[in-house]
């Protein structure tokens, strides 16, 4: 996913916030050239509990994270959710 120096990478399954979360993947989008915005993506099964997605996405955006999830399952393949993963960041 890295087509030049510019461009954002994914870096999977980090341990942050004291590794109390490890979401699927961050970025770190330019804003500028000294300004990143940092990005949580997380995919989601289907059937998670609402609450603990609430607490989750809480967690990330006290730390100034932009949470993205995307949900998996029967209907949306990871074919599809690595495209919108990669459309999302081509916004960022």
């Amino acid at each position: 996913m890295t087509g030049a120096s510019h461009y954002p990478m994914l870096i999977p399954q980090p341990a942050i916030l004291s590794g109390q979360r490890r979401p699927d993947f961050i970025v770190f989008a330019p804003v500028s050239r000294f300004q990143y915005q940092p990005l949580t993506i997380l995919i989601d099964r289907p059937g998670k509990d609402s609450e603990r997605m609430s607490a989750e996405t809480k967690d990330y955006e006290a730390q100034r994270f932009i949470v993205k999830r995307f949900e998996a399952g029967s209907s949306k393949s990871f074919f599809k959710i690595a495209r919108d993963i990669k459309n999302l960041i081509d916004l960022a």
